[in-house]
C-alpha cells in the first residue's frame, strides 16, 4: 500500500513484537540501499522505452533459470519538468539475474490496464503462470481492485477482459495472488473487509468473473494504535505452488508515520509476528515487497530506492495425516557460478516448554530454541534461483502432540558462519 503520510503522532514508536520465546529469523546482511538489482538504474524503461523514474512496489517472481517476472508499480520520467509524473502507472517485464550485469527485457503486456491521467493503479500482482493479474487503482469512488486474465503469456492483457473484484472494502486492499486452484480461481490475500479492514485476510476469487468468495482470516493486526492496520502481503510458497507463509506489513498508527515488515511462519493466523524491517527510526514505509525465498527486495512507495535484506525463515508444518512437508527459504543465488545455501531443521521440545533458556551449539551462530527430541531432517541444499528447500515424508505414524523445529543455515560461499533462524510449530 502507498504511504498515507499522515501528520506524525507526538507518542514514541510502538513496534509489535514477537512472542517470547520465539527464536528470531537469522538476518546474512545488513540491510542494502539500493537494492542492488531492484531499482532505476537495471528497471530502467517501461515496454514503450519511457524513463523509469521511480518504483512504488515490484512484485518479483522466479520463472527459472536465474528470469524473474517483474509486475511492478512506478513513476515515469516527466519530460517537460524532469521529475517523476504524477500519473503511476504498471510495467511488467523480464529481469535476467542469472548474468552480470543483470539484464531488464521490458514488455507492454499490462499497458491496457494503465489508465492515463493520475488514476494512481498500485500493487500488481501477477500469478504464477502469468495469465491473471490483480491490481488496485486508487480513486475518490469504487471500484477500487481490478482483475483481469488472458489465454497466453504470448498476448498482452486487454482492458476487455477487465473485472472488478466484489466484496472487497473501498479505498484499495492491496491485492496478493497467493495460489493458484485446479479451478482457474486464485487464493488472494489482501486488507480484509468490514471487521476485518485492518488485517490480512484471503478468499477464493474467480478471475473471470471477479466474484471474491468468503475470507478467513491469515494475520490479525497487532500493532499499538487503534487505526493502524496490516497491508503489502506476499506469501512463501512450496513446490506445489501452497501459501506456507507470509510477509506483510503494519501500520502501527504510533511514533513518526511509518510501516514495518514483519515474517509470520504461518498463513492461518497462526504465526508469530516478528518485525524484519523497523520503519520507525528513518520514518520508512516498507510495503509491497518482491520476496524470492530469503531474498527481500522491499520498496518504500518511493521515498527510497527499493531496498534489500537477505534472510533464512522456516514455515510451520502439518503432519499429522502421516505425510508433509517441511518447507524453509534462503537467499536465492542465480548468478551462474555462484555457492549456494544449505540447510538442516532440527525438530523436538522448545526450550520454554521446559522453562530452560536457549543454548548454544558452535560453531552455530545464534541461540538454539529445540531439545533434539525427535530428530533432523537431514540436510539440504535450497535452490539457487527460488531460495526453496523442501523435506517430503510419508508413512508416517503421528503422536498428535505438537512440537517444536528450527531451521539451521549454512552459505556456502562462507562456510566459517552457520546461522540458526526462527522456528516454528510442527503439528506430528
Amino acid at each position: 500500500m502507498r504511504a498515507i503520510f499522515l501528520i506524525a503522532l507526538g507518542s514514541a514508536a510502538t513496534i509489535s513484537q514477537g512472542l517470547i520465546g520465539q527464536a528470531p529469523v537469522a538476518r546474512w546482511s545488513p540491510l542494502q540501499l539500493p537494492d542492488p538489482f531492484i531499482n532505476t538504474s537495471i528497471i530502467n524503461v517501461d515496454g514503450a522505452g519511457t524513463t523509469i523514474s521511480t518504483i512504488q512496489q515490484c512484485e518479483v517472481r522466479s520463472v527459472g533459470g536465474g528470469n524473474y517476472r517483474i509486475a511492478a508499480t512506478v513513476q515515469l520520467l516527466d519530460t517537460s519538468t524532469n521529475q517523476p509524473s504524477n500519473d503511476f502507472t504498471l510495467i511488467t517485464g523480464n529481469l535476467n539475474l542469472g548474468v552480470s550485469p543483470p539484464v531488464w527485457t521490458p514488455n507492454l503486456d499490462v499497458a491496457a490496464l494503465a489508465l492515463p491521467g493520475t488514476r494512481d493503479e498500485y500493487q500488481l500482482s501477477l500469478s504464477s503462470n502469468g495469465l491473471i493479474a490483480v491490481w488496485d487503482r486508487y480513486g475518490a469512488t469504487p471500484p477500487n481492485t481490478f482483475c483481469c486474465t488472458r489465454g497466453s503469456t504470448a498476448v498482452p492483457f486487454s482492458s476487455a477482459n477487465t473485472r472488478v473484484v466484489t466484496n472487497v472494502a473501498a479505498g484499495g486492499v492491496d491485492p496478493h495472488i497467493g495460489e493458484e486452484l485446479t479451478n482457474g480461481h486464485v487464493t488472494l490475500f489482501h486488507i480484509g473487509p468490514a471487521a476485518s479492514a485492518n488485517s490480512i485476510v484471503r478468499g477464493d476469487l474467480d478471475p473471470a468473473t471477479g466474484t471474491l468468495g468468503p475470507t478467513t482470516l491469515v494475520a490479525a493486526y497487532a500493532g499499538a494504535g487503534a487505526t493502524g492496520f496490516n497491508h503489502s502481503p506476499f506469501v512463501f510458497r512450496d513446490t506445489a505452488g501452497k501459501a506456507r507463509a507470509l510477509a506483510y506489513s503494519e501500520f502501527p498508527a504510533s511514533g513518526p508515520q511509518h510501516s514495518n515488515a514483519i515474517f509470520a511462519e504461518g498463513v492461518n493466523n497462526d504465526g508469530t509476528p516478528e518485525v524484519i524491517l523497523d520503519g520507525g527510526p528513518a520514518s520508512r514505509w516498507f510495503n509491497n515487497p518482491g520476496l524470492v525465498g530469503g531474498t527481500w527486495h522491499y520498496s518504500t512507495s518511493a521515498q527510497t530506492e527499493p531496498q534489500l535484506q537477505e534472510v533464512t525463515i522456516l514455515a510451520n508444518a502439518d503432519l499429522t495425516s502421516g505425510s508433509g512437508s517441511v518447507v524453509a527459504w534462503a537467499p536465492a543465488r542465480p548468478l551462474s557460478g555462484s555457492l549456494p545455501f544449505f540447510s538442516i531443521v532440527i525438530a523436538g521440545i522448545d526450550v520454554t516448554t521446559l522453562s530452560q533458556p536457549p543454548y548454544q551449539v558452535p560453531p552455530i551462530l545464534g541461540d538454539i530454541w529445540v531439545f533434539i527430541t525427535l530428530g533432523d531432517t537431514g540436510i539440504q541444499m535450497h535452490d539457487p534461483y527460488s531460495g526453496l528447500v523442501e523435506w517430503h515424508f510419508s508413512g508416517l505414524s503421528p503422536v498428535n502432540q505438537v512440537w517444536s523445529i528450527q531451521l539451521i543455515s549454512m552459505d556456502l560461499a562462507n562456510t566459517n558462519v552457520i546461522l540458526a533462524s526462527n522456528n516454528a510449530r510442527l503439528n506430528f
